[in-house]
């Protein structure tokens, strides 16, 4: 991809994500289908993880299954969720709950997250 074709299509990018936030508001659906990977790897690489990652684990491949998931590793409400995420990424590697993905090493929680994000922004 160029330069050009990525520009061009940010805007379809941020439509897409928007109009998911939009009627997913009062969820934590937004926060957990947004990877902290996005700003080292990029969206395209993130989604291509993330379908990769669904090939792999069939069963996880749905909105549903993801959330329920990475929310049941983040344990119980009342603390913010992009904290929870960190930390349970941290957990993840210290626990070696980790998967390979186009030679990238990722927590299992990043990678749910990265396939959860390949589904909302198609």
């Amino acid at each position: 991809m160029n330069r050009r074709e990525f520009v061009a299509g940010l805007p379809i990018a941020a439509l897409a994500l928007g109009t998911f936030v939009a009627e997913d508001s009062g969820t934590e659906l937004p926060q957990l289908a947004n990877p902290k990977l996005r700003t080292i790897l990029g969206d395209q690489r993130v989604r291509s993880l993330g379908a990769g990652y669904r090939q792999l684990h069939r069963k996880e491949d749905s909105v549903d299954g993801l959330e329920s998931l990475i929310l049941k590793s983040i344990g119980p409400g009342g603390r913010d969720i992009n904290s929870a995420l960190e930390q349970v990424v941290r957990e993840d590697f210290a626990k070696d709950r980790t998967v390979t993905l186009s030679g990238w090493v990722l927590s299992v929680t990043e990678a749910r997250q990265c396939a959860l994000y390949s589904i909302v922004t198609r």
